[in-house]
């Protein structure tokens, strides 16, 4: 992953970030010691400074009475008994209910106990063992309280488009396409039925020489096969189609599929499921092929071979038929052949 090290980015391995934050944890537990031993030490001096006022306390009681101010007064306690100023101010600020055993024997285990603690904190910053250890700890304690099993599965699969697709709210919408390979969706409710006499509306814009090829109407999560004249198949959803106005020509199918040079879509076909029907394949030499729709089920990226083309052949057309359909096929010259399309073995 890319992270920032020092200060500046660096692509880093699993080696080098768990590196890094033990390195960051040793840093926290030294400055947390660190803190915590000067606490101790600052406690300790006052602790001390207390203790010396209970041994003297009828002098410094004296003392502080003779004083003409509370400076006068803290100045002699530091002369007398050679104290700092913060012990001399806790000692002016001590409460007379301290003056009992109980609360004297309280500060001697105080002391005791703050003498401890900085002996075990200064061994701590002593040994980088000790720190490693408290890291691990921390590290235990934090699996055991926030630890839990995997709630994501991590499975392999086909490539879907569920996320996107929940986001989609379903409608049908129009797609329109050109001769010269503009595409576009267009929301079913743009074309208002109109009364008779009506003038109609602009479908699509196109460039001068331009025709639209191509025009039906289909829900937007159904999925779309563009067969190109070069017998391969390309998957998109409908919603995934650029959108655009009556007005607007759409865009270019080099810019929507993965075509190749001289690749060209010959058709389009909107499928809502895939579990029934059958597909039928003609090409300019009058080559036929049927395939069962469910072999196009699986959408990959940058298309497959649906068909395989002899030399300077291309393929026409492909229509969705129910199996047992009767087929027209005419040619330029105004020939036609008739048959059922049963006649024409499913092929894979």
């Amino acid at each position: 992953m890319i992270a920032l090290h020092d200060g500046q980015p660096k692509l880093v391995n699993l080696k080098e970030i768990i590196h890094a934050y033990i390195t960051h944890r040793k840093n926290v537990t030294i400055r947390r010691t660190q803190f915590d031993l000067k606490k101790a030490e600052e406690r300790k001096h006052v602790v001390e400074g207390l203790q010396v006022a209970i041994q003297h306390i009828d002098m410094i009681i004296a003392l502080i009475k003779k004083a003409a101010t509370l400076e006068d007064a803290r100045q002699e306690l530091i002369t007398h008994y050679q104290l700092t100023e913060i012990q001399a101010n806790a000692i002016l600020d001590m409460k007379l209910a301290r003056l009992t055993s109980l609360e004297t024997e309280k500060l001697a285990r105080e002391h005791e106990e703050l003498l401890q603690t900085i002996t075990e904190l200064k061994e701590i910053l002593g040994s980088e063992s000790r720190i490693y250890s408290i890291i691990k700890r921390e590290l235990e304690e934090l699996k055991d309280k926030y630890g839990d099993k995997r709630r994501t599965m991590i499975e392999d699969g086909e490539e879907k488009e569920i996320a996107q697709e929940a986001l989609v709210q379903e409608e049908d919408i129009v797609i329109t396409l050109t001769k010269s390979g503009y595409i576009k969706q267009i929301p079913l409710a743009e074309y208002r039925q109109q009364k008779r006499g009506g003038k109609g509306v602009i479908g699509a814009g196109t460039k001068e020489e331009d025709t639209v090829t191509d025009i039906f109407i289909t829900s937007n999560r159904n999925y779309l096969l563009f067969f190109t004249n070069k017998g391969r198949v390309h998957w998109l959803k409908a919603y995934e189609i650029p959108e655009g106005s009556r007005y607007a020509k759409g865009k270019s199918l080099a810019n929507v599929l993965h075509l190749s040079e001289g690749e060209t879509v010959s058709t389009i076909l909107p499928v809502a499921s895939f579990e029934k029907g059958s597909l039928f394949f003609v090409t300019q030499k009058g080559i036929v092929k049927r395939t069962k729709l469910e072999e196009f089920s699986n959408p990959r990226k940058g298309g497959i071979v649906a068909l395989n083309l002899k030399e300077q052949d291309e393929l026409i057309t492909v229509l969705q038929t129910k199996g047992k359909q009767e087929i027209i096929i005419a040619s330029k010259e105004g020939q036609a052949v008739r048959f059922n399309e049963e006649k024409v073995s499913i092929m894979g």
